[in-house]
Parts: structure tokens; C-alpha cells; sequence
């Protein structure tokens, strides 16, 4: 025989009523029953609830035994009366979904007198006697409730908002509706429903003092639970809003003794509860408070969440060692954790550590798959890891997973170029631009002309090289002053060197200057077309402004050296040009011209030169920018 409970709970896909007004507090809310009519039958003879019902809403209108009641007077019903029971259920749940709730109010009477223990279904029966029967009828369903139900407080919060819904503006009711959640506190006084239905009642009502009143009767409780704390210390957070700033230490006054009672309650294997403080804690940014819970827990249970909160309170703290290594304990110890697999992966890029960096994210995506996005992400860690055969490999996949995303291509491209395979490099950014002709809008920008560009340059290629690099000037958002002028300052600094289109070449340099004075490398390149036209004296000027601007020299700054050297060599200053290309090549010691520089400097003769042959060929040298 079908139980009276297991169907009542398509209840909770009953339709709402229409055309009249809502109860002002959480309260039922109903779906669906002409969906619900058609199953309720077939499930009931199966003895199994649909997974369409299974998203209920918080009322439950379940049939049920009565609340309180001894074992033996559960459903004493006769099966032919439950059956009518269920069937004027399943009437009014398919009149109600049909918009027939006066028709449905007769069968909803019949249930709850068969059932009067679910409240929630009381409480409905009254909302649709409220509009379709008569005030006095719903009254006295929600009264009879009460009788119904001794040891639940769940009636009298139902008459408290039916009564503050249905007359808000009568005194007479307000103080009714007051005097039904003080009984409520009276005889349930470790209820956190009951303390949250009567300050809402207060605060609705502009009385904030006497839901202060009411949180300080609930914080008087003994014996409570740490659930009975956390549920009225986030109704006190209502009363003393977190966020208020000028109230901030007031609200923490206020409201952190619930938490600290909770955290009292909590049973040692509560981790859910003391973890609940901890958020309080670190939300409200009382982070020592929320840091010393979370060492605890993680201490004594090695609980995941409390770490993961360690990991933000260290780096909020500026520990950031210390939150570096709870975070790869956290990964060590649960590697299959995408989320903290990637942030592991940022913060490892933070500290410049591009190997763990890339094999934290590929591990991530491997375990819960990634999108292009996320391989870009990739991509760009082997680039500045400078993992140029892992890039390459990567972008073989990627060109192939995302064949219109040409960003692989460009990485490609890159890592490519990095490794001196100018032809597959070319190959590359020539493969992304065809590709970019049959796409919509303009999907290459100034960046891939640039990149595009200085790939030409290095392979030889400089007209094909210069015409991307003006197309990237060209591109380049007028806000991005530092890249439009390197772009500026590469393509001159070309031309200069092959002796082509100086005067081009000077007005470039010269903006690039203008749109960034103090770069030492811009600075260089105007002192270096000074002195590919033959004006050593300017050039020397412009040279040791741009030697004055770097503090101190690295590697990358032989080149600005070795051209003070060259000058001061052409001007016959031997000692200062040697003591310069000297210098350079300290910085740079494995550039052959540099070195042959010097000994000419110093009178040392060449050694002779080798019978050039196919094997002894040097390959042709890029532009050196």
C-alpha cells in the first residue's frame, strides 16, 4: 500500500496562486502542478518520486505522521480513507496548477484534516482560504495547527506572517502577529528559526531595537548548539551589517560573541561549524581571529578548505613564502584539485618559476581539461620559460584543436624564431595570416605585426620585415606609448644599420625619443645614425648620455658600449675607445665582433682567416635588434 508520505512530497512542485498577495517572509513557494497531475499516479503506483520533483522548494506539504505524537497513532488512517486522502490531494494540486484554486480549496481541506501535522500544507490551505473562503477559516487552520503540532514551532511562525502579510497596516494584528512569536521564543527558546522569524519581523517594521532585544534573549541561551549560534550570529549580522564602516567595530562587538559560542559548542569533529567561524571571521576582516581558527583545524584535522583559507590569510599578511608552501602542500596532497592545481600555476609564474608554473598547469588541464584560453595560458609560460621545444610541441596540438585560434600560431612562430628555424617560424605567422583573410573584422593586431615583422628582420628578409613593422606602427593604439615606440626605435635602428633610408630612419628615432626621452636604448640608436652619417662628435654626445642612464651595465648593454668604443675609436681616442670595447666585451664575451674590435684596438693582429668552405660557410647574421 502507497504511504501517505512518499506521495505527498509531489507537493512541493504545487503551483502558486494566483491574483493575490504573498506572504512578506520566507515562506511556501509552489510549482508546476499541471505538470505534477499528469505523474502523480503513475508514481504513486511505483512508489518513486520523479527527478523533475526533486528541486523542491523550502515548504513541504508532505503528508505526514503528526509531530509528537506516540509511534502508535502514526497514520492511523483505513486504506480507504488514505486513498481519499491522496486523492483529493492529487485534485487540488491539479486544480491549483490549472488556476482553479476555489475549487482546489475543498480537497486541500479534506487532506489537512486527514494530515494537520505538515504545517507547510496548513499554511498553503490557509493563504488559499485567505482568497477564496474566508479570513476567519484560515485563522483557524493556522490555530488548529498549533493545537496539532505541541512540539514544533514552525505554526506560530506561519500565524506570525500570515497575520503581518494579510494586515500590515492593523495594529490590532501587528501586536497579534508579535504576540504569536513571543509565545514562539517563550516555548522554543533554542530555535534559531523562531529568532530569525522575530527580528525580521522587527527590522520589516523599522524596530531595530527590539530585534536587539530579541538577540540579546537569544544570547542568553545555555546549553545551545553551535548550529543554534550560527544561524542568530548571521541574523545578527542583519541587525549589525559587516559592511557598515563606521559601525564596524560596534557590529564586531555585537555580533562576534554568537560566533565565539559556536566555536565554544562545536563538537571536536564539528570541522564545519568552527570552518563557518572562520569565514565569518575572515569576511568580516577580523583575519587574525579567522587565521587562528584555520591553523587549528588544519592542525588538528588537515582539513582542505582551512588550508586553502591559511593560503589567502598568508598572502594577505604578506607571507607570502609561508602561503607558497601551504599551497603546494595542499596540491601535494590532493593533486586531482584543478582549482588549486592552477593557482599554484599563477603564483609559481609570479615568482618567475616558468618550469613548475607550466607542469602545475599542464597537469590541470590534463585532469579537467582545458579551454583555448587556458592553453594560451600555457603557451605564454613556455615562452617566458623559454621552453622553445615544448612551445612547439604544445602549438602542434593547439593549432590543430583550435584551428582558427591564431594566437598558437604566433607562439609558434616565436618559439621558432627563438631557436633559429627562421623558415618555420615564417611559416608560421604566414599560416595565421591567410588564415586572418577569411575571418571577420580585423583578428591581427599591431602585436603580430611586430612579432611578424622582427622574424623577417633577423631572417634577412628586411623589406618584407620593414613593410609589418609600419604595419604594426600603423595598428598600434595611440595609448601604447612604450610599444608603438620600440616598434619605432626596431625599424629605424634596421635601417640604420644597413645604411637604408636614413632620413626615415632618423624621423622614427627621433619620435621614439620624443615619446620616451629617457631610454637608453633610443638614445643609442640616435648617437649610432649620427655616426653612420659621419658626425662623431654628436654621436659621442648621444652615446654618453645613453652610457650616463644605465647605473649599472648588464649583458644586454654591450651594444651601447661597443659603439662608445667605435666612436671614441674614430674620433683617435685609443685609450678610451679600448678601455670601452674592453668593457663590451666583458659583457658580452662570445661576440666575435667585438673581440676582433679590441685586438684591433690594441694592435693585435688577426689571426688569418680559414679557407672558407660549404661546411665553414658563417651563416648570414639577422639585424642585431
Amino acid at each position: 500500500m502507497v504511504c501517505l508520505r512518499r506521495a505527498s512530497r509531489f507537493n512541493r512542485c504545487a503551483a502558486g496562486l494566483r491574483g493575490r498577495p504573498r506572504l512578506a517572509w520566507p515562506h511556501l513557494s509552489a510549482r508546476s502542478a499541471s505538470l505534477l497531475a499528469g505523474c502523480v499516479c503513475c508514481a504513486l503506483l511505483c512508489g518513486a518520486t520523479p527527478a523533475i520533483f526533486a528541486r523542491a522548494e523550502k515548504a513541504d506539504l508532505s503528508l505526514g505522521k503528526p509531530q509528537g505524537a506516540d509511534a502508535d497513532l502514526a497514520l492511523t488512517l483505513t486504506g480507504e480513507k488514505r486513498a481519499a486522502a491522496l486523492a483529493h490531494y492529487s485534485t487540488a494540486l491539479r486544480l491549483e496548477g490549472a488556476g482553479k484554486s476555489r475549487e482546489a480549496l475543498a480537497h486541500y481541506r479534506e487532506v489537512i484534516k486527514a494530515d494537520p501535522t505538515n504545517t507547510s500544507l496548513v499554511a498553503h490551505t490557509a493563504e488559499v482560504a485567505m482568497s477564496f473562503g474566508s479570513r476567519s477559516e484560515a485563522l483557524g487552520m493556522l490555530r488548529d495547527s498549533i493545537k496539532a503540532n505541541p512540539a514544533s514551532p514552525q505554526p506560530y511562525l506561519h500565524l506570525a506572517r500570515f497575520l503581518a502579510t494579510y494586515a500590515p497596516d492593523d495594529v490590532f494584528e501587528k501586536e497579534n502577529a508579535a504576540s504569536a512569536l513571543a509565545e514562539a521564543l517563550r516555548r522554543f527558546p533554542q530555535s534559531a528559526a523562531v529568532y530569525r522569524e522575530a527580528v525580521m519581523m522587527h527590522l520589516t517594521g523599522n524596530s531595530r531595537d527590539q530585534a536587539e532585544r530579541v538577540l540579546d534573549q537569544a544570547l542568553r541561551q545555555t546549553d545551545a548548539n553551535a548550529a543554534f549560534w550560527l544561524g542568530v550570529g548571521r541574523m545578527a549580522q542583519e541587525v549589525w551589517p559587516p559592511g557598515q564602516q563606521d559601525n564596524q567595530r560596534q557590529g564586531h562587538d555585537q555580533v562576534n560573541p554568537f560566533f565565539e559560542k559556536a566555536l565554544a559548542a562545536a563538537k571536536p569533529a564539528d570541522v564545519e561549524a568552527k570552518l563557518q567561524v572562520a569565514q565569518y571571521y575572515l569576511l568580516t576582516n577580523q583575519l587574525p581571529k579567522a587565521k587562528a581558527v584555520c591553523e587549528k583545524l588544519a592542525a588538528e584535522h588537515g582539513d582542505p578548505q582551512a588550508r586553502k583559507l591559511l593560503y589567502r590569510l598568508y598572502e594577505a599578511e604578506g607571507k607570502s613564502d609561508l602561503a607558497y608552501k601551504t599551497l603546494q602542500a595542499i596540491v601535494e596532497d590532493d593533486p586531482a584539485d584543478v582549482e588549486q592545481r592552477k593557482l599554484l600555476a599563477e603564483v609559481c609564474a609570479q615568482r618567475q618559476d616558468f618550469a613548475q608554473a607550466v607542469t602545475h598547469l599542464e597537469a590541470a588541464i590534463q585532469t579537467g581539461g582545458g579551454d583555448a584560453q587556458e592553453y594560451g595560458n600555457l603557451a605564454k609560460l613556455m615562452l617566458q620559460g623559454q621552453m622553445y621545444d615544448r612551445l612547439t610541441a604544445l602549438t602542434q596540438r593547439t593549432t590543430a584543436l583550435f584551428p582558427e585560434q591564431l594566437e598558437f600560431r604566433i607562439y609558434a612562430g616565436m618559439a621558432y624564431r627563438a631557436q633559429k628555424r627562421f623558415d618555420d617560424a615564417i611559416r608560421s605567422f604566414d599560416k595565421a595570416e591567410r588564415i586572418a583573410e577569411d575571418l571577420p573584422g580585423a583578428p591581427l593586431n599591431f602585436f603580430f605585426y611586430y612579432q611578424y615583422g622582427i622574424t623577417l628582420e633577423r631572417a634577412g628578409r628586411f623589406e618584407d620585415g620593414a613593410t609589418r613593422l609600419e604595419k604594426s606602427i600603423d595598428l598600434t593604439p595611440k595609448e601604447n606609448v612604450e610599444f608603438v615606440a620600440n616598434t619605432m626605435n626596431y625599424l629605424g635602428y634596421m635601417w640604420v644599420e644597413l645604411g637604408r633610408n636614413l632620413d626615415k630612419a632618423g624621423e622614427l628615432i627621433k619620435k621614439a625619443n620624443e615619446l620616451q626621452p629617457e631610454n637608453a636604448a633610443f638614445i643609442d640608436s640616435l648617437g649610432w645614425l649620427h655616426f653612420k652619417k659621419g658626425d662623431y662628435k654628436a654621436a659621442l654626445s648621444e652615446l654618453l648620455r645613453a652610457r650616463e642612464i644605465l647605473k649599472e651595465l648588464q649583458p644586454e648593454d654591450a651594444e651601447i658600449v661597443d659603439h662608445l668604443g667605435q666612436t671614441y675609436q674614430m674620433l683617435g681616442d685609443t685609450d678610451k675607445a679600448v678601455e670601452n670595447l674592453r668593457k663590451a666585451h666583458e659583457l658580452d664575451p662570445t661576440n666575435p665582433k667585438i673581440k676582433d674590435r679590441l685586438d684591433t684596438a690594441l694592435g693585435n693582429p688577426k689571426p688569418a682567416p680559414k679557407p672558407r668552405t660549404e661546411e665553414t660557410s658563417p651563416e648570414k647574421k639577422p639585424g642585431s635588434r
